[in-house]
């Protein structure tokens, strides 16, 4: 337990100093961007897309072990892997399956998120994107790190994809209709002022 304890200890330390760093990197580059007369919500979204993989990178990839094995498994029979698990987070939510199951989800709506943001007319690069980084992930713990990598995980990080998609587009539609409104109602004020 000791072991497992340290590698979610460093996974959640080095998980902090990069969304620390990110932000910090995110918040230059829309400035700069906006100061260059582009999208600053696209320049810093391109930084928060690369931090948030980085987070997921961490956040999987770390050894519960260090020192590279190699017994790992391979799950390829959907509802063998994370997804059986999915009655552990009703019953025993703080159990390492139901936290690997939310954060398979977590982690990867972050990453549909910010990557819609950076890349919105590009979208069918972020579904690519997403699925190309999950099969990478569960490929590298299978090999390298000796852990199981499973169907189920791909298409638990595609959901979370898929969430942090959609609540992009969402974004962008309100974001689109206050700016309708917006120069309208600047303009009537502007009037009335004047």
């Amino acid at each position: 337990m000791i072991g497992l304890r340290s590698q979610f200890g460093t996974s959640l330390f080095l998980a902090f100093v990069i969304v620390l760093v990110s932000s910090m990197a995110a918040a230059v580059a829309a400035r700069r961007a906006g100061a260059a007369g582009r999208s600053g919500r696209e320049a810093a979204a391109r930084v928060l897309a690369a931090g948030a993989v980085l987070v997921t990178i961490v956040a999987t990839a770390l050894p519960r072990r260090f020192g590279i094995e190699t017994d790992g498994d391979l799950v390829l029979q959907l509802g063998r892997g994370g997804l059986r698990e999915w009655r552990n987070l009703f019953v025993d939510p703080l159990t390492l399956a139901s936290i690997e199951l939310v954060a398979n989800i977590l982690l990867y709506s972050a990453i549909g998120f910010t990557m819609t943001i950076a890349w919105y007319r590009k979208r069918r690069f972020v579904v690519i994107a997403c699925v190309l980084l999950s099969v990478l992930v569960e490929t590298a713990q299978y090999l390298v790190l000796g852990r199981v990598a499973a169907v189920d995980d791909v298409l638990l990080n595609m959901v979370g994809a898929v969430i942090g998609y959609l609540a992009a587009v969402m974004v962008f539609a309100v974001g689109d209709r206050s700016r309708r409104r917006l120069p309208s109602g600047r303009r009537l004020r502007g009037r009335e002022a004047g």
